[in-house]
């Protein structure tokens, strides 16, 4: 499995159907009035300056599990079960800090 280059994500001209598989499936409550400036931002940084967490090992504990809809769907949903985030909220903001 090759690793994704951010900076090949972040081009448009490389990524059109990466972005419209994808775009039914994200929400953004950033304004595009301040979305093309965030990202031209993000070009100029450093792909070393970046910190990548996974809810999957946040300090050895594994804070999603998988979960199969009534419908046979897959989805994963947070250990300690559905409608419980506040594991993850903590975790987050402990990054954040």
């Amino acid at each position: 499995l090759e690793e994704l280059d951010i900076r090949w994500l972040l081009n448009p001209r490389n990524n059109e159907a990466l972005l419209q598989a994808a775009a039914s499936h994200i929400e953004m409550d950033l304004a595009m009035n301040h979305a093309i400036p965030f990202f031209r931002q993000l070009r100029n940084v450093s792909v070393d300056d970046v910190a990548t967490y996974t809810l999957r090992d946040i300090d050895g504990q594994n804070l999603l599990s998988s979960y199969r809809t009534p419908t046979g769907m897959s989805a994963l949903i947070p250990a300690s079960g559905i409608e419980s985030y506040q594991e993850i909220r903590s975790a987050i903001a402990e990054i954040h800090r």
